[in-house]
């Protein structure tokens, strides 16, 4: 297929005649691109030097939302803005609050009306004139019903997804639609991937020691995936693509991150904390676009929150 050789995330289909919307990293940054099925009439319309993920199509596919980061008040704050697929026009569509997070997996209702979007938890909608911003809910993996006049979202607890709920677009009449299990009691730091198949957690549950284990939802399957019983495995985080996890361990002797594949292999250790520090390196988080993990440490006696290659290149503070 020509033009396409080249690994693609978040693709979206548009409704109307196929084409795709993608992120990819092959400029170096992760950009937002549209092509045809048949790999032809590829074109970036992001076209920005920062991160741009998560396209969504505008019902008639003239427009597409994203996420990007580029006029963030701080590296990393994602929010949400919107392009004209020709690439003659684009728009900022939300403006982050200092310490509010970030906006990111926007959602075009299937009646062009409204774009629904997250804020850490925080559901919100808004017109896509920038008008009419309002908070709906407190939830994730959020999906519009077919009309757009309603949303559908888990509440969750920690980070796992119970309870379904659906809501009016404008936060009213509430009302549950599935009910869920919470997570099991000896299973703490509880997070589900972000394909809702697989959760992550650490239990003490073989020994004294913290082990990060690995639960399949649909059939409760567990995998010990970090398995070291003299150390302390902790803080799981899923990557983007819900393939790795990042976690913190001691197995070295200080708290250092690690990676490792969902399934338990290629255990790489991608952090060297400074032996003279207290606490060594912990509490991982990925970048959006999967490609780098940042963590708190301590540095020459002061706290930092640094960030690092997933291969573990380029660390900086």
């Amino acid at each position: 297929m020509a033009g396409a050789s080249f690994e693609r995330f978040h693709e979206k289909t548009c409704p109307t005649d196929g084409r795709l919307a993608f992120v990819t990293t092959k400029d170096g940054n992760s950009e937002v691109y549209v092509m045809n099925p048949d790999g032809s009439g590829l074109g970036n319309i992001s076209n920005n030097v920062m991160n741009d993920l998560d396209p969504t199509w505008a019902p008639d596919c003239m427009w597409i939302a994203y996420s990007s980061d580029r006029d963030g008040f701080e590296s990393g704050t994602f929010e949400t803005f919107v392009a004209a697929v020709d690439g003659s026009s684009t728009y900022r569509l939300t403006l982050v609050p200092e310490g509010a997070g970030g906006d990111q997996q926007p959602k075009w209702s299937p009646d062009g009306g409204h774009i629904a979007f997250n804020r850490g938890h925080d559901v919100y909608v808004i017109k896509p004139d920038g008008s009419g911003l309002t908070w709906v809910a407190f939830g994730t993996s959020v999906t519009w019903s077919p009309d757009g006049q309603k949303l559908s979202y888990r509440h969750p607890i920690g980070d796992f997804p119970t309870d379904q709920y659906e809501v009016n677009v404008d936060g009213t009449e509430r009302r549950l639609i599935a009910a869920g299990e919470p997570p099991p009691r000896d299973c703490f730091q509880d997070v589900l991937s972000p394909d809702g198949t697989k959760r992550a957690c650490m239990t003490t549950r073989d020994a004294s020691n913290q082990e990060v284990y690995v639960i399949d939802v649909a059939s409760g399957r567990e995998l010990n995936i970090t398995n070291n019983l003299s150390s302390t495995d902790t803080a799981p985080a899923w990557s983007p693509d819900s393939r790795q996890i990042a976690f913190s361990s001691n197995r070295n002797g200080a708290f250092e991150i690690f990676v490792i594949n969902a399934d338990g292999t290629d255990l790489r250790q991608i952090t060297h904390a400074d032996p003279a520090s207290c606490c060594g390196d912990q509490d991982p988080s990925w970048s959006a676009d999967g490609t780098q993990i940042s963590f708190r440490t301590q540095r020459n006696g002061s706290e930092l929150r640094c960030r690092i290659g997933v291969n573990g290149s380029g660390a900086t503070c």
